[in-house]
């Protein structure tokens, strides 16, 4: 498919990504040639300079002969022209803008082929805010997606043991609710995913998805694992697009404090909004939280355009005392480990982690258990590292053999010798429940 994409900031560069991904032919229109210098880098696909709605660019582009056409700049008024254009003088079949301002999003007659042709109207802040408001109003869950106008929602939970369902089998959620109906949809156990059945025995840990409407989901909930009280208090930090409409929407039902460190933005904010407490400050700023009882708000919520800036607040919310934590990181904020041109899964990446942890532990614990048994340092360390490591001579004392050693710097030697064998792994694995519950 030929698309060619408006835009090469945040929202750009993101929907490039993933369309590249797909085997698309892609085409990137932005007027900052840095913006797309680094874009070629990163990705394999073609960049246009210029300006997006000028229908010379447009041509550059390939419009003539494009699929679709993804309107996401910074200003809307670009995006919505962009669309016209592509509409009027190329045929585009398919035309997507990014809609900003809720002025144009209260107009639906604007979008439609009697007047501008867009056949998609997205508001990425819109949606983010849609999508923290359900996670709010539904406590502990995972995700919450609407399907058929919101009527059904899918959900995602995890279990946990004390759950009426924990431990049985799928079709007993039936017989605990006859008169709800809802449908689990996927599971996913241990890094996989398990096309759920009638006999499908809910473990702890699963993290389970199913539909229901939302009057059911607390009960579905309720039968995975405890439920959470409801949120009453809520600290917003960051007074921007995403974080105004978070709190706009939240206003009405929640206790709503909102951190923004602009005078000028705190000062607008607190014109726009009715009940939300608007306050003057860094969302970092110890003394302002505690000033403000993070101890006992219930979500914190950083969406600040700083994503350093969203991480610090959340560490030092939740070391506060806050009791859920949430933050808006863009995806390319944070680039993934590859090899070879392939993401790694971050679980792998911790295992990685964890398993050299552990070595440097194991290490350091048995080195200082030689040395308190009357070795000398360099003795202590070579044996360790010799052992561990399965290399056999080591140095000073140990250099031709390790007879002269204490017993217990023996035994602890042959601990080492343990440990640093691939077989203790099998060993682990067959002492794991994990490994008899499949």
């Amino acid at each position: 498919m030929k698309i060619i994409i408006l835009g090469a900031g945040q929202v750009g560069t993101s929907v490039a990504a993933n369309l590249v991904s797909e085997a698309n032919d892609i085409t990137v229109v932005d007027h900052n040639p840095e913006l797309l210098r680094e874009l070629q880098e990163r990705f394999d696909l073609r960049t246009v300079l210029g300006h997006g709605a000028h229908p010379d660019v447009l041509a550059r582009a390939g419009a003539d002969d494009a699929d679709m056409i993804i309107a996401v700049t910074n200003s809307d008024e670009t995006n919505m022209v962009a669309c016209q254009v592509a509409y009027t003088l190329f045929h585009t079949p398919t035309k997507i803008a990014r809609v900003r301002a809720q002025s144009f999003l209260d107009q639906p007659r604007l979008f439609g082929t009697d007047a501008l042709p867009i056949d998609v109207a997205i508001s990425p802040e819109a949606l983010v805010t849609s999508y923290i408001l359900r996670l709010i109003e539904n406590p502990g869950t995972l995700q919450v997606l609407d399907f058929a106008g919101g009527r059904i929602r899918l959900v995602a939970v995890k279990a946990y043991y004390g759950g009426p369902l924990v431990g049985h089998e799928l079709r007993a959620l039936q017989e605990h609710m006859p008169q709800v109906d809802a449908r689990v949809a996927a599971i996913y156990r241990q890094d996989r995913a398990i096309q759920p059945e009638g006999d499908t025995v809910i473990e702890a840990d699963d993290e389970v998805f199913f539909l229901a409407a939302p009057i059911h989901i607390r009960a579905v909930m309720g039968e995975l694992r405890r439920l959470d009280k409801s949120y009453k208090r809520l600290i917003v930090a960051g007074g921007g697009n995403i974080g105004t409409r978070l709190a706009r929407a939240l206003e009405a039902n929640y206790r709503v404090k909102l951190i923004e460190r602009n005078l000028n933005h705190c000062k607008r904010i607190a014109e726009d909004l009715e009940k939300t407490i608007v306050l003057h400050g860094d969302a970092a700023d110890q003394e302002l939280l505690l000033e403000e009882n993070i101890e006992n708000t219930d979500v914190f919520c950083a969406v600040t355009n700083d994503d350093e800036a969203k991480i610090l607040s959340a560490m030092l919310a939740k070391r506060l005392g806050a009791h859920e934590i949430g933050r808006l990181i863009h995806p390319n904020a944070q680039l993934p480990v590859r090899i070879g041109g392939k993401s790694v899964n971050h679980r792998v990446v911790d295992a990685v982690w964890g398993f050299f942890s552990l070595y440097v532990a194991s290490f350091v614990l048995m080195y200082l258990l030689l040395a308190a048994t009357g070795l000398d340092l360099l003795t202590a360390f070579s044996a360790v590292a010799a052992c561990i490591n399965n290399l056999g001579p080591g140095l000073a004392q140990v250099g031709a053999h390790y007879a002269d050693l204490h017993d217990l710097a023996k035994w602890i030697l042959c601990f080492a010798m343990l440990l640093g064998r691939l077989e203790i792994f099998t060993l682990l694995v067959l002492l794991s429940p994990a490994f008899w519950q499949r």
